[in-house]
């Protein structure tokens, strides 16, 4: 059903609280036949998997996550005129970039040259295909350990996999754990805490062979209540 009113919409690609990857041919589809245009946050799928951008009017990107660089460097993909605007702060107007044909503010060249460094990783062709593989291994492994991941494997972002713990079992003490045996995951967001899940990024360097220790902590989890019986 198309609204005249309604001329563009922002989408999540990869939503990061869940670990759901949203479909983008879907995501196009609807736009065209509502007629709106798509702006596409790719903030945690960029650098995860390939993104078709065709009959995207807008995406963001950042130089962190997935590129797996220092946070702090900002893109915005189009192909299309941008016009500088009266409205908008100058260091936000994408027009005004467009116009400048270079560079019109100080960026920190350390950014830079941290962003090129980790761009080599893409170089070999092989990225996407092992953030695909440790992804699998780790979610195998979880399920092994009697754990629910929130997404299911055919809609799961690469590189990211959220647990919903068991109400026995709270995501602060396991997180808290988990740290102390080296292993860093993300728990201590308020929206992760109310619902007691916890989160596996892999989108920068990770081998098997350094994750394999986090499934042995996590198999030897036991319900308290089924150890009393």
């Amino acid at each position: 059903m198309q609204n005249p009113l309604i001329k563009w919409v922002w989408v999540v690609h990869s939503e990061t609280s869940t670990g759901v990857l949203n479909d983008l041919k879907i995501l196009k589809e609807i736009c065209i036949n509502t007629g709106t245009r798509m702006c596409l946050d790719c903030v945690s799928s960029l650098g995860t998997l390939s993104i078709d951008l065709n009959g995207v009017y807008l995406a963001s990107g950042v130089s962190g996550k997935g590129l797996a660089s220092y946070p702090g460097l900002c893109f915005v993909f189009y192909n299309h005129e941008i016009r500088p605007s009266n409205s908008l702060p100058r260091y936000l107007d994408i027009g005004f970039y467009t116009k400048s044909e270079g560079i019109p503010f100080t960026m920190s060249s350390n950014l830079i040259y941290a962003l090129s460094q980790a761009l080599k990783a893409f170089d070999n062709g092989h990225r996407y295909q092992n953030i695909v593989e440790i992804t699998q291994l780790v979610r195998d492994k979880i399920h092994d350990a009697g754990f629910e991941i929130v997404a299911e494997a055919q809609n799961a972002s690469p590189g990211l996999l959220t647990i919903s713990l068991p109400n026995w079992l709270s995501s602060s003490d396991l997180g808290q754990k988990l740290q102390d045996n080296g292993f860093l995951l993300h728990w201590r967001s308020r929206y992760l805490l109310q619902r007691n899940w916890m989160q596996v990024a892999l989108m920068g360097e990770c081998s098997q062979d350094q994750i394999r220790p986090l499934f042995q902590l996590l198999s030897g989890i036991e319900n308290p209540l089924r150890r009393a019986l």
